[in-house]
């Protein structure tokens, strides 16, 4: 971005001895590029601090469930059973509970 704009800045001074005379020889382009990289360097701003913020949350959300109760006589599992021809199936969830 600030190369295209560095360009423009030297083409309406009247130098013509920027890096892309032979690229883009209209100035209207170079503010349509600049305006481009802008526009995802922004975007990638905005990524990166998403990014981030999921994984603050999933540190939290991980050291909160860090104390929950996981044993092995609590659980949930789904249940498939399908007819031998093909005409019927079931779909289920089958919770266990052993005391």
């Amino acid at each position: 971005m600030n190369r295209y704009r560095t360009a423009y800045k030297r083409r309406s001074s009247g130098f013509t001895d920027d890096e892309f005379m032979k690229i883009i020889p209209d100035k209207t382009k170079l503010l349509e590029g600049m305006e481009f990289h802008k526009k995802y360097r922004d975007m990638s701003f905005l990524f990166i601090i998403g990014t981030y913020m999921l994984n603050i949350l999933d540190a939290n959300v991980g050291a909160h469930l860090m104390q929950f109760n996981v044993k092995d006589n609590l659980s949930v599992k789904p249940h498939f059973e399908s007819d031998i021809y093909g005409v019927n199936s079931n779909v289920g969830l089958k919770m266990v509970v052993k005391l």
